[in-house]
């Protein structure tokens, strides 16, 4: 797969607890992510939807978006992220697949992370700096800082 530029990932939250996906990526350390992915030819929202479903399992909605932001100094597919708050009330959440060709990894867990508490997303447990950003923009936009 090639560089793409624009990573849309979904901030699923229930009882002040983000949702993240563990990836284990072939020949590398597992690490925590966002939930999302590239864009096909659908809309933002409709990304954002699609990949929750598929990598989580379940039905959501996207509520509005929470912000963007330069990734373009941390290696990896993706230059922004934006990140959008998704309400998926019902249902829970299982490690999905990445249907995407040439994904070199897997899903292997779903995890809750406490948004009141900066420590339980550092780099050190989530294993990127990548998803440490992510977070600290949903906590500051949803008003957890």
């Amino acid at each position: 797969m090639g560089k793409r530029i624009i990573r849309y990932q979904a901030a699923i939250v229930r009882e002040h607890r983000l949702l993240l996906v563990r990836w284990v990526p072939i020949g590398y350390p597992a690490v925590w992510l966002i939930p999302g992915g590239g864009r096909e030819d659908e809309t933002e929202e409709e990304c954002v939807v699609r990949e929750v479903q598929e990598e989580t399992g379940l039905h959501g909605r996207v509520v509005r978006l929470l912000g963007e932001l330069s990734v373009a100094d941390i290696e990896g597919p993706y230059e922004v992220v934006k990140t959008y708050l998704v309400d998926a009330p019902d249902g829970e959440p299982y490690p999905g697949e990445e249907p995407e060709p040439g994904a070199r990894g897997e899903i292997t867990e779903i995890g809750w992370f406490d948004l009141r508490h900066a420590e339980a997303t550092a780099t050190k447990i989530v294993g990127t700096p990548f998803t440490e950003r992510g977070v600290a923009l949903i906590r500051r936009e949803l008003g957890y800082d």
